[in-house]
């Protein structure tokens, strides 16, 4: 991979303000309501949340990546030779 691309996808990323929110933010939220809801100082059930939240905001920010990906290649924000290749271009998926 290279840094290029890590460059276009983190900018990408910090386009879209609903990825930012439903991956990032939302999960912090919903770990602090739920701890003060369910918590009561026992901290394995802090611990346990907390992993919750963090598969929730993996697993968000995965579906939401995928769901962009048709609307790039749609509209072609980057080229598929500058982040493949010309060599690999037939390899990739268009």
């Amino acid at each position: 991979m290279s840094f290029g691309y890590l460059v276009v996808e983190v900018r990408r990323v910090l386009r879209s303000t609903r990825f930012l929110i439903f991956s990032m933010a939302f999960p912090v939220l919903l770990f602090l309501l739920y701890v003060g809801i369910f918590a009561n100082g026992d901290r394995a059930v802090i611990g346990v949340l907390m992993v919750n939240m963090t598969a929730f905001g993996a697993l968000s920010a995965t579906l939401f990546a995928g769901g962009r990906l048709p609307l790039d290649r749609e509209t072609e924000v980057v080229p598929v030779t500058e982040l493949v290749g010309d060599d690999l271009q037939g390899l990739a998926v268009v």
